[in-house]
């Protein structure tokens, strides 16, 4: 079964992929990636990978992208467990780092997610196994679901985010 999508409708996965510039859809309307596609090994990598994608959204991928040796620095590798424990402190060294985008919200994003992050890995066992639960809903309420759980990780975000996990 297909999507029914239109560009014009903005809640479709349709309209946001042509937004968001990737993907296309068939004549059904069903989204076909053409995007890589990762298999993270740990949440600590699925954790890097959704930030990556927050500080992509309404950006230049290829910023993010040259920079992001500067942001895995800045942010200690994306560990979850630090990144959870960063204080006002450490958000005041980061809206200082050149070698990262300097926007407020999306430094706070990480940090708030992270902590999100650890509660939904002790519920499931693993983000992965998250995710696996959040399956059988489908698609589009997976990508709901992850706008609705995470900082700046609006419907967008959440579809590229997914599409990236080969969903």
């Amino acid at each position: 079964t297909g999507i029914s999508a239109t560009a014009s409708n903005k809640n479709s996965c349709l309209y946001k992929c042509r937004m968001a510039s990737y993907g296309s859809h068939n004549e059904e309307g069903v989204c076909a990636w053409e995007g890589p596609t990762y298999s993270p090994r740990s949440d600590d990598a699925y954790f890097e990978l959704m930030s990556k994608v927050v500080f992509m959204a309404g950006l230049n991928h290829a910023v993010i992208l040259n920079k992001w040796k500067g942001f895995r620095k800045a942010f200690k590798g994306f560990d979850l467990k630090k990144v959870s424990h960063f204080t006002e402190k450490d958000t005041s060294r980061l809206l200082k780092d050149t070698e990262i985008v300097r926007n407020r919200k999306k430094i706070d994003a990480p940090v708030e997610n992270a902590t999100r992050f650890l509660e939904l890995r002790d519920e499931a066992g693993s983000f992965k196994n998250y995710l696996k639960q959040l399956e059988a809903e489908g698609f589009e309420m997976m990508a709901y679901t992850l706008a609705r759980k995470f900082k700046h990780m609006g419907p967008v975000t959440a579809h590229m985010y997914l599409h990236l996990l080969g969903y």
